[in-house]
């Protein structure tokens, strides 16, 4: 065996203990910190007092697909036990029947859950700037359809990282239904503009700070599920609405790391993404050119922030 391989299994032996450890006190929480400039790990020990209240407001964007909506919501409902929770709906033009029945349904039996119509064109970026208005949480969680949390006590961990003064943004850990990769943070600099560099990875291929579930920075993660302290998204001014479809989420981080906060990836939590099922991919003309023109606006406004990523260095 290598010198290098067991190291590594040391390292991991050593943290695996010390979180087992832990985790037996009750009221204890130990979050690992990675820099990802060096080969070693920075423990990160947050504060035990409750920073936040236990309240959180949820806003996701709808059209049609109330299969998937009904899951997603059930989700939340069932792993949210003890949260006041706020959920905001934004019926973006929904027009089946089935998709009316069920947010009459959800509204009537949840008295936590607001339904708001909104039939102007798909702009993501504004439909959650609109719905934020309304929101009073100092959490707010922006939540595709789409998505299906599985993971007790998620709201736990991202509440109890986003205690931390320097961390504004909290993602998670994204698996397709297949159970590979969907996402596990944003890459700068992959394509022209940003990526998924593990995506269709198995789990089984990410490296030891990763396989070890702990939060590590990122440069950008990606809005299907992204918590954040919402007095900071006030301060960024919320979502960019010139970018209607894609990389508001990487240009909401970008804008935020300016600030001198950092983005951290939640491995611990896990959620299935149904990729895109709402919206479908891109085919049409007018899509690839709306592709192009988010490019090319990415390029304008950050330049060469783009160009390399100071985090994830290898994928």
């Amino acid at each position: 065996m290598s010198k290098f391989r067991l190291t590594e299994l040391l390292i991991k032996s050593l943290f695996t203990g010390l979180r087992n450890h832990l985790t037996k006190n009750k009221g204890t929480d130990l979050y690992f910190a990675f820099n990802q400039q060096s080969s070693l790990a920075e423990m990160l020990r947050l504060s035990q007092e409750e920073n936040f209240d236990k309240e959180v407001h949820i806003i996701i964007p709808t059209k049609d697909k109330a299969y998937l909506l009904e899951k997603c919501v059930k989700s939340i409902i069932k792993f949210s036990s003890g949260w006041k929770l706020r959920i905001t709906i934004v019926d973006n033009g929904s027009e089946e029947p089935e998709t009316f029945i069920l947010l009459s349904r959800l509204k009537g039996d949840f008295p936590f859950i607001d339904v708001m119509r909104d039939g102007r064109p798909f702009n993501y970026s504004q439909l959650n700037n609109v719905a934020f208005k309304k929101v009073n949480a100092e959490i707010s969680i922006f939540l595709n359809n789409d998505v299906e949390i599985f993971s007790a006590g998620w709201l736990e961990d991202v509440t109890g990282l986003l205690k931390h003064e320097l961390i504004a943004v909290v993602g998670q850990k994204l698996i397709y239904p297949d159970g590979s990769i969907q996402h596990f943070g944003v890459k700068l600099g992959q394509g022209l503009v940003a990526g998924h560099p593990f995506q269709g990875s198995s789990i089984r291929n990410i490296n030891l700070s990763q396989a070890l579930e702990a939060p590590i920075e990122v440069s950008a993660v990606t809005g299907a599920c992204l918590a954040i302290k919402s007095s900071i998204f006030r301060t960024v001014g919320g979502f960019d609405e010139n970018l209607p479809v894609g990389y508001n989420d990487v240009d909401l981080c970008m804008s935020i790391r300016n600030l001198g906060l950092k983005i951290v990836l939640a491995p611990k939590i896990r959620a299935i993404h149904h990729e895109s099922q709402t919206r479908g991919k891109i085919r049409s003309f007018s899509q690839i050119r709306r592709a192009i023109y988010d490019t090319l606006y990415m390029i304008y406004k950050h330049g060469s922030s783009l160009q390399k990523d100071p985090f994830i260095r290898k994928c």
